[in-house]
């Protein structure tokens, strides 16, 4: 019965979960010279939380593509992407303003974000599904692409002043009468308290977008046809599930909700970065599987993703908060990645 929990997928990360935080728990205890738990200090724990939010995005960005048995390893750059497009349609930067760029409405730089997103998926969606391209190969391709698109409209450089962050970097207090747009920088106004921690807005909004996968992968015969191609896509075909428009979708929602997090990130740092979710493709990736999702496709859920995004963002938090260097916490999180495919593979050759 343990054997089968752990195999499980959210099981099995709960468990890692829990070995994690009661590892960081003793070691900040022991490092710190007022008997603190460094770690599980509710403003370590918002941090945590905020941290998080990314990670989380973008592997439930991933994880209806990889059910599907493909890969987006272009997430990352399309958060660049969607955060560029939307920074430079709203900075207050008078630079910007002469070169045609900024002053927009929040709404409107959200929107715009977003579907640079979701076009992007489109691209990466029609070249996989008419074209058949391989998805590892492609999307590994438009990595650059989505990146090098991005660097070019910024010019190479960030893009600051945007809404409620004159400086990049302040923590901002929402003012009365702002706009959700402008409400997710870090102010107790964005807050919901949950005892003595702080739920920032982008964390709430990720609670949202998992029950929305959730009920997209379990409700919706879009959903239903991702598990049957990942399971056998020419059985799926030829029991008529429509296959190259199931495939298009999933890669448009992924770009989508790729966006969103760029949309998300610009707003909440208040700048636009051009190695802004650089790397967090494989994080991605990691938390999709070791919550439970196939490589091969055909299994895995919304909850093993989120669960693999905050195992993911603990590790690198608490790897911070002990004083290990930046070179131990790149090792870990390789590591990760490494035990993530191993897992994988054993739930398959194990019954």
């Amino acid at each position: 019965m343990f054997a089968q929990f752990w195999r499980s997928g959210p099981g099995g990360v709960a468990i890692l979960i829990v070995i994690e935080f009661a590892v960081f728990s003793i070691w900040t205890f022991a490092m710190s010279p007022r008997g603190e738990i460094a770690f599980l200090q509710p403003r370590s724990i918002t941090s945590l939380l905020e941290a998080t939010t990314v990670y989380a995005f973008l592997a439930l960005a991933q994880t209806p593509v990889m059910i599907a048995g493909g890969i987006d390893l272009s997430v990352g750059s399309t958060l660049a992407l969607g955060q560029c497009v939307c920074a430079a349609l709203i900075t207050l930067d008078p630079a910007w303003r002469e070169r045609g760029f900024g002053g927009m409405p929040g709404w409107a730089g959200a929107m715009a974000g977003v579907s640079a997103g979701a076009a992007f998926g489109l691209f990466n969606g029609v070249l996989i599904s008419a074209i058949k391209l391989p998805p590892f190969l492609l999307t590994l391709g438009t990595l650059s692409i989505g990146r090098g698109i991005a660097i070019l409209i910024s010019r190479s450089s960030a893009i600051g002043r945007l809404p409620g962050h004159a400086i990049a970097g302040d923590v901002y207090e929402a003012p009365p009468g702002a706009g959700i747009f402008e409400r997710f920088g870090k102010p107790n106004a964005s807050a919901t308290r949950l005892g003595p921690i702080d739920i920032y807005l982008p964390t709430l909004l990720l609670l949202a977008l998992a029950i929305i996968v959730w009920f997209f992968l379990t409700k919706t015969r879009a959903g239903r046809n991702a598990y049957a191609i990942g399971g056998n896509e020419e059985a799926a075909r030829l029991a008529g599930v429509p296959v190259r428009a199931t495939k298009l979708l999933l890669y448009t929602l992924c770009g989508a909700i790729a966006g969103t997090a760029g949309v998300m990130s610009a707003y909440q740092y208040g700048t636009f970065d051009p190695q802004a979710g650089s790397g967090y493709e494989l994080g991605a990736v990691a938390a999709c599987v070791l919550g439970g999702v196939s490589l091969s496709g055909g299994t895995g859920g919304a909850a093993g993703p989120l669960l693999g995004a905050l195992l993911f963002a603990a590790l690198r938090k608490g790897l911070n908060q002990t004083g290990v260097g930046g070179e131990w916490n790149e090792l870990a999180a390789g590591a990760v990645i490494v035990v993530a495919v191993t897992i994988d593979r054993l739930r398959r050759i194990r019954p």
